[in-house]
């Protein structure tokens, strides 16, 4: 009663991690190349706690900071809907996170909005022209890129959620193939031992209760 479908899931799993962190690397990728960045690194609010954490890193050492949704960054973010530059010295978000802009040289925080939320954020470091000088433009390029970035990462998030449901109905169906061949088994083993009660020293029914079990032996093994 074995089944290829569990190698077959693991397999679909890999696929769709394998396809979500190559298209994370390179909404980073395209960000670092726009915009000459050294560096890059993908904050994504987390589905089970109030906290955004890196679901991709370019070249960053802040990637394994955590960022509460009560941060000083994440309010600025949500109420000026807004990018925010380390050099618009806001004080009390640089000093809360100064560890992370030390580390990771973020200069840039591009926000991606779900709604009226902040969904999550791009930090950008390291420009490779230190005095770079970036104008409404360039933010609006950038909320460009990110309005896009987050519709591709709520698209594949979606087509995620729909395969497991789709594989949780293909396990429900499976269980209950197992379990309909399992009760089958079951009921062929109880007629048998009710026989044997009356039957065991007939050596045609030895045989016969021989080969019974080594059909079901063989049934559990399929």
């Amino acid at each position: 009663m074995t089944t290829g479908h569990s190698g077959s899931s693991s397999r679909k799993r890999y696929h769709r991690q394998r396809q979500k962190k190559d298209l994370l690397n390179a909404i980073l990728e395209g960000f670092c190349d726009t915009f000459g960045m050294g560096g890059a690194a993908l904050f994504l609010s987390a589905t089970d706690s109030n906290e955004y954490r890196a679901a991709a890193i370019q070249e960053c050492r802040g990637g394994g900071c955590i960022f509460s949704k009560g941060n000083p960054l994440i309010g600025y973010m949500k109420n000026e809907r807004k990018i925010f530059n380390i050099r618009d010295n806001v004080h009390a978000i640089a000093d809360q996170n100064r560890d992370f802009f030390e580390r990771s040289g973020t200069v840039l925080t591009v926000p991606l909005y779900s709604g009226d939320e902040v969904a999550g954020f791009i930090a950008l470091a390291r420009p490779l022209h230190e005095k770079e000088v970036y104008t409404y433009e360039d933010y609006d390029l950038m909320k460009t890129l990110a309005r896009q970035a987050y519709s591709l990462i709520l698209n594949l998030r979606l087509s995620d959620e729909l395969s497991q449901a789709r594989e949780m109905e293909m396990m429900g169906r499976i269980s209950s193939f197992v379990i309909h061949d399992l009760k089958n088994l079951m009921s062929s083993l109880s007629l048998l031992v009710q026989n044997a009660a009356d039957h065991i020293n007939n050596p045609d029914f030895q045989q016969d209760m021989l080969q019974s079990l080594g059909s079901t032996i063989g049934g559990c093994r399929r």
